[in-house]
């Protein structure tokens, strides 16, 4: 069937797939490139969070808990893989799982896409979206915003689920699990009973100077901080993930293209030989005619 073929046709075919390998290839050193310039803030992530992790310890929390709000922070960006896919697929399986364990959940999307893919399948827990937020720097004043959003209502839990970036090609689904306001006011009170004593190079060590009136007074504060840093952190991870995404997707890409093109290259060239051997034969028959 391909031996009969139109040579111009498969030649066609196989500059374009000649072109979309430079073009994902292209994609892929970008996408290498911004993680390249994102090297050093990567490597330091793990710093910002280190003051307002133990006021998240699990082991601090309340095993009853009614009222959920679950965050998925997808990309809206093209060619990231199955970065969303996987986010979707954490969250539906989260969702399922407190419904069964008769909890109330809402939940507050980031991205459109996301909004799209729960307001199809879960509309009736949907509260609100956050958008664009991959179009400006991400920064603790975009936390600030999209914080003072999320903690408008009242839950006991709060979910965040992204994605974590460890390499290029290895991303992972995280969910942050985060108490909410009146949880955090319980362990923040119980911090001399229940922790060590933080350093003095601790952001949060004044906590363990304060009387018990003075810190209930700015604890509100303290909450929306530490939440605000979280955020921020998952909101990171997960655009640190989209560009892995991106490289593995158009590495793939970059594969699959070089091996069409060693298939259409042969095709081609079997079909061009084709093409030629019937104009010679051709030929000859005219003159033998003749």
């Amino acid at each position: 069937m391909w031996l009969s073929m139109n040579p111009r046709k498969l030649k066609k075919k196989l500059v374009s797939y000649i072109k979309f390998k430079e073009l994902a290839k292209s994609i892929k050193l970008v996408a290498l490139s911004q993680l390249n310039n994102l090297k050093k803030k990567i490597s330091s992530r793990g710093i910002p969070l280190s003051s307002v992790i133990p006021f998240y310890e699990n082991k601090e929390y309340s095993l009853e808990y009614s009222k959920c709000l679950v965050i998925p922070i997808g990309v809206d960006k093209s060619r990231c893989g199955p970065h969303n896919g996987n986010i979707f697929k954490r969250t539906e399986k989260l969702i399922d799982s407190l419904l069964d364990n008769n909890k109330l959940v809402n939940l507050f999307t980031i991205g459109n896409r996301t909004k799209d893919y729960f307001k199809k399948y879960y509309s009736n827990y949907l509260i609100t979206n956050a958008y664009n937020v991959e179009k400006e720097p991400l920064s603790l004043t975009t936390s600030f915003i999209i914080a003072e959003k999320i903690l408008s209502r009242n839950y006991d839990r709060i979910f965040f689920i992204f994605n974590r970036y460890y390499t290029p090609f290895l991303q992972k689904t995280t969910i942050y699990e985060v108490v909410g306001l009146s949880g955090f006011h319980r362990i923040a009170l119980n911090l001399n009973q229940s922790r060590k004593i933080f350093s003095g190079e601790d952001f949060y060590h004044f906590v363990n100077k304060l009387d018990s009136e003075t810190l209930q007074n700015i604890l509100n504060d303290v909450y929306f901080h530490s939440f605000s840093m979280v955020l921020l952190d998952a909101l990171e991870e997960n655009e640190y993930s989209s560009l892995g995404a991106r490289v593995t997707a158009m590495d793939n890409s970059t594969t699959n293209a070089a091996k069409m093109i060693e298939t259409m290259s042969l095709l081609y060239n079997k079909a061009r030989q084709a093409s030629t051997t019937n104009e010679l034969i051709e030929i000859v028959s005219a003159a033998n005619f003749v």
